[in-house]
């Protein structure tokens, strides 16, 4: 893969299914269809404008994805994120970021910094904003940079497999009250690294930003579940 690729596959021409499951994906990680969420087959075929059977193709794709639940019988629901998932999808996110850090930084060409730099600036904009949809792009297109200026292939395809899994966990993440502050100041810090070319001080900083971002979204979930130490006011245990 070239320097100048991204982290993204180009792709063909995407079919009426592959259009479906982009809109549906969408708004399901930017909260316009909310946990529990009945997703009547009718009621998107109208609004979508599509017949039913690419409709029906598309919910299997996102039931893959995790994205819903298809109940025999009842129809298909938006999923809740569980918090057994939302620990095992950044523990591996923060890996990846670290080693991102580690083989991209010293990589980086003046290009690069130019382009994180602007990155980091309309991030900053956007924050001042509240434009958590806006954030949500740049911060992507920002750890993009690291992972393409790494050359290493193989963490880039393994990064792009996880993209989809971890985007709903990353929209969810900034959402949370003060995150979106928190996590300008932290790419500041990156970004520092980054232009001393000091690659451990960065993979360090990517991975606490990673870890940081996957507590104070638990720690939200928790609190919306009615969890402490895990257990929720009738005493189960929820998988952490």
């Amino acid at each position: 893969m070239s320097r100048k690729s991204s982290i993204y596959k180009s792709v063909n021409v995407p079919s009426l299914v592959d259009k479906v499951v982009r809109e549906l994906r969408e708004a399901i990680i930017f909260d316009q269809l909310k946990p529990g969420m009945h997703l009547a087959e009718n009621d998107l075929s109208r609004k979508l404008a599509v017949s039913r059977s690419p409709i029906r193709e598309a919910l299997k794709i996102l039931e893959k994805e995790g994205f819903i639940n298809i109940i025999p019988r009842r129809g298909a629901f938006v999923a809740g994120i569980s918090l057994k998932e939302l620990t095992d999808i950044y523990i591996i996110r923060a890996s990846l970021e670290r080693l991102s850090g580690r083989l991209g930084v010293p990589n980086l060409k003046k290009k690069d910094l130019a382009r994180m730099e602007n990155l980091l600036q309309q991030m900053s904009d956007k924050t001042l904003k509240g434009d958590i949809k806006g954030v949500f792009r740049l911060n992507e297109k920002f750890h993009d940079v690291l992972f393409v200026a790494s050359g290493n292939e193989r963490l880039i395809q393994i990064a792009q497999g996880l993209r989809i899994q971890i985007q709903r966990f990353r929209m969810a993440s900034i959402s949370v009250p003060g995150r979106l502050e928190e996590a300008l100041r932290e790419h500041e810090k990156i970004m520092e690294c980054c232009r001393r070319k000091d690659a451990d001080a960065a993979a360090n900083l990517l991975e606490e930003h990673v870890l940081h971002a996957g507590l104070r979204l638990k720690d939200s979930l928790m609190v919306e579940k009615g969890l402490v130490n895990g257990k929720n006011k009738s005493g189960i245990m929820y998988g952490l």
